[in-house]
C-alpha cells in the first residue's frame, strides 16, 4: 500500500509543528535561565563597587578613580584562564558599564584601551557584541542592592525595570506566535493562539506607556542618556543598550515584515539583530524566508474565508501599532531636549508607517469576509 492517509498525515504534521514550536519555547526558556545565572554572577567582585562607589564617581566626575578601578577589573578579566559563557556575560555587563562611564567622562586612553581588550575577549567567548546590551542592563542586571545603574535615580531604576519586564513579555509573545505560525490557518486553535501572543504584546505596550509616564524626559536626556554613547572596540563602533535591542523584530517578521521596502529601515532592523543573544539570533535566522501571517492570509483569502484568522492577526497588529506610537513619541520628546541625529526618528517613522500599512492590509482582508 502506497501513500499516507489524510488523518495520519495530519498527525505527523502536528508532531512536526509541535517539535518546531517546542524548539522556540525551549530556546527562550534556556535564555531566561542563562540571564538569571548572569544576574547572580559577580566574577570581578564588583557588587560593593556598584552599590557604594560607581554612582558617586559618575556624579563627581572622578574620572581617574573610575579609570583605576576599571583598569584593574579589566586586568583581572584578562587573567581568567578559561571563563565560562556566564562569567564572560557578567564581565561584559560590568566592564561595559564602566567603559560607558569612562567614555562619558573622557577617561584616560590607556586604561580604556585595557578595558576594550577585555571586552573584546569576553565578547568572543560569549558570542555576543563586546559591550553591555539591553539584556545586560535589564534581565542580566542583579536586582535590589546589587543592581548596576549609572545615576541612582528612580527614573533609571524604572528604565531598567522596563527592560526586564519588556524582554520577558516579548519572549512569551514570540513563543505563542511561533506556535501559531506552525499551525494551519484552518486550525480551530489558531485565533486563540494568536490572541495569546497579542495579550503578551499588550503588556509590552503597557510597559512603554508606563515608561513615558514614570521616566521624565529631562532626567533621561540630561542625566541618563549621556552614559549611552557609542564605544569603539577592535575597530568597530557599538551602540549602547536601547529599546531597539528588544527582539520585537521576531514578532514583526512572523506577523507582517517579510518584506521591508526601505533600505535604511532594513539596515536598522538587521543591525539590531547583532545585539541579540545567540538564541534570539538563531530564532531570527530560522524565521528568515518563511512567509509572514499577512502573506499567508493574503494567499488563503483568495480561495477561502479568512475571517476568524484574519481578525486574530488584526488584533495582534493593533497591539504592534499601539506600541509604535508611544515609542516614537518618547524618542521625539527626548530629541527635543537633546538632539543626537535624525537617524533614529527617521527609521521609527518608517517603521510606524510600515506597521500601519500592514494593519490596513489585514483590515481589508477582514472587511472582505464580513
Amino acid at each position: 500500500m502506497t501513500g499516507v492517509s489524510a488523518s495520519s498525515s495530519n498527525v505527523a504534521g502536528r508532531r512536526r509543528q509541535t517539535r518546531l514550536s517546542d524548539r522556540a519555547t525551549n530556546a527562550l526558556a534556556l535564555q531566561s535561565a542563562e540571564d538569571e545565572a548572569v544576574a547572580s554572577a559577580d566574577p570581578l567582585a564588583c557588587d560593593k563597587f556598584f552599590a557604594e562607589e560607581f554612582v558617586s564617581l559618575n556624579r563627581d566626575h572622578a574620572t581617574s578613580l573610575l579609570a583605576l578601578r576599571a583598569g584593574n577589573s579589566a586586568r583581572e578579566a584578562l587573567a581568567i584562564f578559561e571563563p565560562t559563557r556566564v562569567v564572560a556575560l557578567a564581565i561584559l555587563r560590568d566592564l561595559g558599564m564602566m567603559a560607558a562611564a569612562l567614555v562619558h567622562d573622557g577617561g584616560p586612553s590607556a586604561e580604556l584601551a585595557q578595558v576594550r581588550r577585555a571586552l573584546a575577549r569576553m565578547g568572543r567567548i560569549a558570542d555576543e557584541v563586546p559591550r553591555d546590551t539591553v539584556f545586560s542592563y535589564g534581565p542580566r542586571n542583579p536586582r535590589g542592592t546589587r543592581e548596576r545603574h549609572f545615576t541612582g535615580t528612580s527614573d533609571e531604576r524604572a528604565f531598567i525595570g522596563s527592560f526586564r519586564e519588556g524582554i520577558t513579555a516579548t519572549a512569551s509573545s514570540i513563543v505563542a506566535l511561533r506556535k501559531a505560525c506552525e499551525m494551519s490557518l484552518d486550525d480551530e486553535d489558531f485565533p486563540a493562539t494568536v490572541d495569546a501572543a497579542a495579550e503578551r504584546l499588550r503588556q509590552v505596550v503597557e510597559i512603554m506607556v508606563r515608561v513615558r509616564r514614570e521616566i521624565r524626559a529631562e532626567v533621561f536626556t540630561g542625566e541618563i542618556r549621556p552614559f549611552f554613547e557609542i564605544i569603539e572596540i577592535a575597530g568597530r563602533e557599538f551602540v549602547a543598550p536601547g529599546g531597539a535591542q528588544i527582539p520585537l523584530l521576531a514578532i514583526d517578521m512572523m506577523t507582517w515584515a517579510d518584506r521591508i521596502p526601505q533600505l535604511q529601515l532594513y539596515r536598522y532592523l538587521r543591525e539590531n539583530v547583532d545585539y541579540y543573544p545567540r538564541l534570539y539570533r538563531d530564532l531570527i535566522e530560522d524565521i528568515e524566508g518563511r512567509p509572514s501571517l499577512l502573506q499567508r492570509l493574503n494567499a488563503y483569502s483568495k480561495g477561502k474565508s479568512a475571517g476568524r484568522p484574519a481578525q486574530a492577526v488584526y488584533r495582534l497588529m493593533a497591539e504592534l501599532v499601539r506600541f509604535r506610537f508611544p515609542h516614537r513619541k518618547v524618542t521625539q520628546e527626548n530629541m527635543r531636549l537633546r538632539a543626537y541625529g535624525s537617524y533614529q526618528t527617521q527609521v521609527l517613522d518608517q517603521l510606524l508607517e510600515n506597521t500601519v500599512a500592514a494593519q490596513v492590509r489585514i483590515k481589508s482582508l477582514v472587511e472582505k469576509m464580513l
